[in-house]
Protein backbone atom coordinates (compact mmCIF):
# COMPACT_ATOMS: atom_id res chain seq x y z
CA UNK A 1 0.00 0.00 0.00
CA UNK A 2 1.70 3.38 -1.08
CA UNK A 3 1.61 6.59 1.58
CA UNK A 4 -0.52 8.44 -0.16
CA UNK A 5 -3.46 5.81 0.61
CA UNK A 6 -2.53 4.55 3.58
CA UNK A 7 -3.39 8.46 4.86
CA UNK A 8 -6.61 8.14 2.91
CA UNK A 9 -5.89 10.28 -0.32
CA UNK A 10 -6.54 9.65 -3.38
CA UNK A 11 -3.76 8.10 -5.64
CA UNK A 12 -5.06 9.96 -9.56
CA UNK A 13 -2.97 9.25 -12.97
CA UNK A 14 -2.18 12.70 -14.37
CA UNK A 15 -2.33 12.74 -18.02
CA UNK A 16 -1.73 15.60 -20.88
CA UNK A 17 -1.46 16.09 -24.46
CA UNK A 18 -2.47 18.17 -27.31
CA UNK A 19 -6.29 18.15 -29.13
CA UNK A 20 -4.63 16.93 -32.43
CA UNK A 21 -4.90 13.14 -31.65
CA UNK A 22 -8.38 13.76 -30.95
CA UNK A 23 -9.49 13.09 -34.55
CA UNK A 24 -7.44 10.20 -35.31
CA UNK A 25 -6.23 8.44 -32.23
CA UNK A 26 -9.16 8.67 -29.40
CA UNK A 27 -10.79 5.14 -29.35
CA UNK A 28 -6.52 4.17 -28.75
CA UNK A 29 -6.42 7.03 -26.17
CA UNK A 30 -9.61 6.11 -23.93
CA UNK A 31 -8.37 2.20 -23.76
CA UNK A 32 -4.55 3.25 -22.94
CA UNK A 33 -6.02 5.43 -20.36
CA UNK A 34 -8.14 3.17 -18.93
CA UNK A 35 -5.29 0.36 -18.41
CA UNK A 36 -2.53 2.53 -16.71
CA UNK A 37 -5.49 3.81 -14.29
CA UNK A 38 -6.78 -0.11 -13.72
CA UNK A 39 -3.27 -1.89 -13.79
CA UNK A 40 -1.39 0.43 -11.46
CA UNK A 41 -4.94 0.91 -9.22
CA UNK A 42 -5.28 4.50 -9.51
CA UNK A 43 -8.43 5.88 -8.14
CA UNK A 44 -8.95 8.36 -11.21
CA UNK A 45 -6.95 10.10 -14.07
CA UNK A 46 -6.62 13.66 -13.89
CA UNK A 47 -6.56 15.02 -17.96
CA UNK A 48 -5.26 18.26 -19.42
CA UNK A 49 -5.72 18.46 -23.49
CA UNK A 50 -4.15 21.93 -23.99
CA UNK A 51 -4.82 23.93 -27.13
CA UNK A 52 -8.32 23.35 -28.38
CA UNK A 53 -10.52 25.31 -30.47
CA UNK A 54 -13.87 25.01 -31.68
CA UNK A 55 -12.27 22.79 -33.96
CA UNK A 56 -12.09 19.76 -31.91
CA UNK A 57 -14.86 20.86 -29.60
CA UNK A 58 -17.17 18.11 -29.88
CA UNK A 59 -14.51 15.82 -30.67
CA UNK A 60 -13.16 16.25 -27.30
CA UNK A 61 -16.95 16.18 -25.39
CA UNK A 62 -17.39 12.61 -27.15
CA UNK A 63 -13.42 11.64 -26.10
CA UNK A 64 -14.46 12.65 -22.41
CA UNK A 65 -17.57 11.16 -21.90
CA UNK A 66 -16.49 7.70 -23.59
CA UNK A 67 -13.09 7.62 -21.48
CA UNK A 68 -15.36 8.95 -18.05
CA UNK A 69 -17.82 5.82 -19.09
CA UNK A 70 -15.12 3.44 -19.46
CA UNK A 71 -13.30 4.54 -16.30
CA UNK A 72 -16.27 3.45 -14.37
CA UNK A 73 -16.39 3.95 -10.78
CA UNK A 74 -13.12 5.52 -11.05
CA UNK A 75 -12.92 9.35 -11.19
CA UNK A 76 -11.65 11.62 -14.23
CA UNK A 77 -10.78 14.95 -12.98
CA UNK A 78 -10.33 17.81 -16.28
CA UNK A 79 -8.10 20.51 -16.16
CA UNK A 80 -8.99 23.14 -18.39
CA UNK A 81 -8.08 26.89 -19.06
CA UNK A 82 -10.62 29.72 -17.61
CA UNK A 83 -12.82 30.86 -20.43
CA UNK A 84 -11.50 34.59 -19.89
CA UNK A 85 -11.93 35.87 -23.49
CA UNK A 86 -12.55 40.04 -23.85
CA UNK A 87 -15.19 41.79 -26.11
CA UNK A 88 -12.84 41.74 -29.59
CA UNK A 89 -9.75 39.96 -28.30
CA UNK A 90 -7.93 37.11 -29.94
CA UNK A 91 -7.12 35.29 -27.72
CA UNK A 92 -9.01 31.25 -27.98
CA UNK A 93 -8.55 30.74 -24.28
CA UNK A 94 -11.36 28.63 -23.60
CA UNK A 95 -13.33 28.31 -27.00
CA UNK A 96 -12.31 24.73 -27.45
CA UNK A 97 -14.40 23.58 -24.42
CA UNK A 98 -18.05 22.70 -24.28
CA UNK A 99 -18.37 23.03 -20.28
CA UNK A 100 -21.65 22.22 -20.48
CA UNK A 101 -21.10 18.81 -22.26
CA UNK A 102 -17.44 18.22 -20.16
CA UNK A 103 -19.72 18.34 -16.87
CA UNK A 104 -21.95 15.53 -18.07
CA UNK A 105 -18.84 13.45 -18.45
CA UNK A 106 -16.69 14.68 -15.78
CA UNK A 107 -16.43 14.18 -11.89
CA UNK A 108 -14.56 17.31 -11.01
CA UNK A 109 -13.03 20.36 -13.20
CA UNK A 110 -10.09 22.36 -12.45
CA UNK A 111 -9.61 25.77 -14.00
CA UNK A 112 -6.31 26.79 -14.84
CA UNK A 113 -6.03 30.44 -14.49
CA UNK A 114 -3.08 31.72 -16.51
CA UNK A 115 -2.38 34.60 -18.55
CA UNK A 116 -1.87 34.48 -22.27
CA UNK A 117 -1.28 37.00 -24.95
CA UNK A 118 -4.21 39.07 -26.39
CA UNK A 119 -4.55 41.34 -29.00
CA UNK A 120 -8.05 43.89 -29.07
CA UNK A 121 -8.47 45.01 -32.55
CA UNK A 122 -5.32 44.12 -33.35
CA UNK A 123 -3.39 45.88 -30.13
CA UNK A 124 -1.64 44.11 -27.54
CA UNK A 125 -3.06 44.53 -24.14
CA UNK A 126 -2.46 43.79 -21.00
CA UNK A 127 -3.16 40.58 -19.21
CA UNK A 128 -6.25 40.20 -17.31
CA UNK A 129 -5.50 40.50 -13.75
CA UNK A 130 -5.81 36.74 -11.97
CA UNK A 131 -9.14 37.49 -9.95
CA UNK A 132 -11.12 39.13 -13.23
CA UNK A 133 -10.22 35.78 -14.98
CA UNK A 134 -11.07 33.78 -11.87
CA UNK A 135 -14.30 35.88 -11.84
CA UNK A 136 -14.84 35.10 -15.76
CA UNK A 137 -14.43 31.80 -15.80
CA UNK A 138 -16.77 30.60 -12.87
CA UNK A 139 -19.24 33.51 -14.34
CA UNK A 140 -18.67 31.27 -17.90
CA UNK A 141 -19.41 27.89 -16.21
CA UNK A 142 -22.09 28.90 -14.10
CA UNK A 143 -24.19 30.14 -17.83
CA UNK A 144 -22.79 26.79 -19.19
CA UNK A 145 -24.69 24.93 -16.45
CA UNK A 146 -22.11 23.73 -14.48
CA UNK A 147 -22.61 22.55 -10.75
CA UNK A 148 -20.34 25.13 -8.83
CA UNK A 149 -19.21 21.68 -6.86
CA UNK A 150 -17.12 20.13 -9.60
CA UNK A 151 -15.24 23.53 -10.05
CA UNK A 152 -11.73 24.18 -8.50
CA UNK A 153 -9.31 26.90 -9.73
CA UNK A 154 -5.54 26.93 -10.25
CA UNK A 155 -3.53 29.72 -9.86
CA UNK A 156 -0.43 29.79 -11.48
CA UNK A 157 2.33 31.41 -9.47
CA UNK A 158 4.05 32.69 -12.86
CA UNK A 159 4.99 36.90 -13.43
CA UNK A 160 3.18 38.55 -15.62
CA UNK A 161 5.57 41.33 -17.46
CA UNK A 162 3.63 43.22 -20.25
CA UNK A 163 5.97 44.60 -22.88
CA UNK A 164 3.08 46.01 -25.67
CA UNK A 165 4.32 44.05 -28.14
Amino acid sequence: MSRAAAEGKEQMLYASGPASFLHEKADDAVKNLVGAVTADDYDGLVLEISAMTEKYQEQLSAFVKNLGNALGQNKLVLVLPAPGKREGGTSNQGNGYDYAALNEAVDQMILRVEQPPELVDKFPVAPLEPLESVYRGISHLRSAGVMPDKVSVMLTAEGVHFSGK
